[in-house]
């Protein structure tokens, strides 16, 4: 009798579904990662990007599963894990060098680092999944434009607008009432030395009283990355206030003007805004309308949960968005895909030759993950919104400073 393979598809080629997909293949579980974006060219992958600071239980703990230690180190030079807190007054009021215990890695060169382990042929690119329903016990049906498959297990990795969720859950991601403005000023040292010993050559903040934020990390080829965060009630925020008409003088104009944004922001940090401000570009993969790359931060509820159901799960953003204030997102991501990969690993080596008997073998396994899963999320996602409303409260930097202090010093 012909033996029957389970079919896998990893919805999603982000960190966390990269990383499961080059678990499985190591593991010789045959699996597809479905992406919508194109694969990105060198070029691409050179290009400025968020810094990730890489947990030793979760990230760290995925990335030595991969066999990808030694490399991973020649990745993370760019940006330290020291951290500077600045008063909206541009007074550094905590400043650490950091210990090496997180490092940092940007999230171009973390997907690089996974691709280069990733056969070409386990990713189908330009894949947008446009269906995905149930279509009999433990079988999913994706469509992909004009065509569609079958498959037995399907993880969903697919982001904060996740659609695989449906399948699994009723949750739909909330409004934070904060907008996020990413701008990037390339060469900070060398072309402005002044702006760079501001910051530091880690992560720093600037905090003020409950309106805005800036925070700012070093990137690749001496790059400062800031992520200028606003309050409002309002989640059309850039429609209503036409940013995406605006040119480079106009942005810093309207950002340094309004009372409720960084008016009352000291000189320096203005400078900061204002620099990268002038370098602002049409973000990749955002479209020709939208000039800068500000978007609305979402979460799940605190604490999502849903039900086993056979053949389907989900990871990363989709299981449980949360916005950045914890570090956690990638973390808790690749330690899903870790924790995903060993359940499904374990099924395949009790049973691959019949799909009923490797989903059997699955179930209680995938369960058993799942709840670990939504246990672990629960708690940063706490965490992460506890940290959110400390650093948008009046007097944040001298709260976030004491928190800090508290932690002692890192080791010499």
């Amino acid at each position: 009798m012909a033996s029957s393979q389970p079919k896998i598809a990893i919805v999603g080629g982000g960190p966390g579904g990269l990383t499961l997909a080059l678990l499985l293949h190591q593991s010789g579980v045959p699996a597809t990662v479905y992406e919508l974006r194109q694969r990105p060219t060198e070029e691409e992958l050179d290009l400025p990007s968020g810094s990730l600071d890489l947990h030793e239980e979760s990230g760290l703990k995925a990335i030595q599963a991969c066999g990808l230690s030694d490399a991973f180190s020649a990745f993370t030079s760019d940006c330290s894990d020291g951290w500077k807190i600045i008063n909206a007054e541009g007074g550094a009021l905590y400043s650490d060098d950091g210990d090496g215990s997180r490092p940092e890695i940007a999230r171009h060169q973390l997907v690089r680092l996974l691709l280069s382990k990733l056969p070409a042929d386990k990713t189908k690119w330009g894949s947008k999944l446009t269906s995905a329903e149930r279509v009999g016990e433990g079988k999913t049906k994706l469509t992909f434009g004009d065509h569609s498959d079958i498959f037995d297990v399907v993880i969903g990795a697919d982001g904060s607008w996740s659609r695989i969720r449906p399948l699994v859950s009723n949750a739909k991601p909330e409004y934070t009432g904060l907008q996020n403005l990413t701008l990037t000023v390339a060469n900070l040292p060398e072309r402005y030395p002044e702006l760079a010993k501001f910051c530091g050559n880690g992560t720093m903040c600037v905090l003020e009283d409950g309106n805005a934020i800036i925070m700012g990390q070093r990137g690749v080829k001496q790059s400062e990355r800031l992520y200028i965060t606003m309050s409002s009630i309002h989640e059309d925020f850039a429609e209503r206030e036409k940013i995406h008409d605006m040119d480079a003088d106009a942005l810093y104009t309207y950002l340094s003007t309004k009372d409720y944004l960084y008016k009352t922001f000291a000189d320096m940090p203005k400078q900061l805004i204002k620099a990268a401000c002038d370098e602002s570009t049409t973000p990749v993969n955002r479209g020709v309308s939208t000039r800068y790359d500000l978007r609305p931060f979402y979460k799940l509820p605190i604490g999502h949960r849903w039900n086993p159901v056979s053949g389907v799960t989900i990871i990363g953003d989709a299981a449980h968005l949360m916005t950045p204030y914890a570090g956690e997102g990638v973390n808790l991501a690749m330690r899903d895909a870790l924790d995903v990969a060993a359940a499904i690993t374990e099924a395949w080596q009790i049973n691959h030759t019949g799909v009923g008997a490797f989903q059997q073998a699955l179930s209680p396994l995938l369960a058993a993950v799942e709840g670990e899963m939504q246990t672990r999320a629960a708690e940063k996602a706490e965490e992460a919104d506890n940290n959110r409303q400390l650093i948008f409260s009046e007097d944040a930097a001298r709260k976030f400073t004491a928190i800090m202090e508290s932690h002692g010093p890192p080791p010499e």
